[in-house]
């Protein structure tokens, strides 16, 4: 709202960039390393909850404005599909509606096989390791790695990501442009 009403100017891309690039070698010293694209952890104690996103698995969210998501037991069916539920924003609202066993659902959202595949790779991606893109297409029983040949080998050919044996991952240069690199695949 600020950036809108014009009383706050954000840094530019390169600036942001440029203040990204500082994070790490001034939070070291405390234990803390980059285990996903925006958040940083001392060792073994990184989100739990966070790589139930990047690996497609389901999650419950509860309270106001919360969002749950259950995938399919097996995606072998070709009209399998995913669901995404978000609860009410408003906490008063989610309260009384939870006080009065009415519904605290917002919106539902049905996510096909090919959407799902770009939001795991897009999650997939924001994780340090990477994503295994063998695994990843077992699971979905679609090639991951014919539907992204085009941006894939781009982003590669750009020095963005880089293949490990079955597993793609950023770059140090595509983690300072991760959201780069996730716009190629949408």
């Amino acid at each position: 709202r600020e950036v809108r009403a014009g009383r706050l100017q954000l840094p530019d891309d390169d600036t942001q960039a440029d203040m990204w690039e500082h994070i790490a070698p001034t939070l070291s010293p405390y234990g803390l390393k980059f285990y996903e694209v925006s958040n940083l952890a001392r060792i073994g104690h990184e989100s739990r909850h966070n790589s139930s996103y990047w690996l497609g698995r389901p999650y419950l969210g509860l309270g106001a404005g919360a969002h749950s998501f259950c995938p399919p037991t097996d995606w072998s069916n070709l009209d399998a599909y995913a669901t995404r539920r978000e609860n009410l924003k408003h906490h008063r609202n989610y309260t009384s509606h939870a006080l009065r066993s009415a519904s605290v659902t917002h919106g539902m959202e049905r996510i096909e096989r090919d959407a799902h595949l770009r939001e795991r790779l897009f999650t997939g991606l924001r994780h340090l390791p990477g994503i295994d893109i063998d695994a990843l297409t077992r699971e979905l029983k679609i090639d991951a790695r014919e539907v992204f040949a085009g941006p894939i080998e781009r982003l590669v050919k750009q020095g963005l990501v880089r293949w490990c044996g079955g597993t793609l991952s950023l770059t140090s240069k595509g983690f300072t442009y991760a959201d780069s690199v996730a716009a190629a695949f949408f």
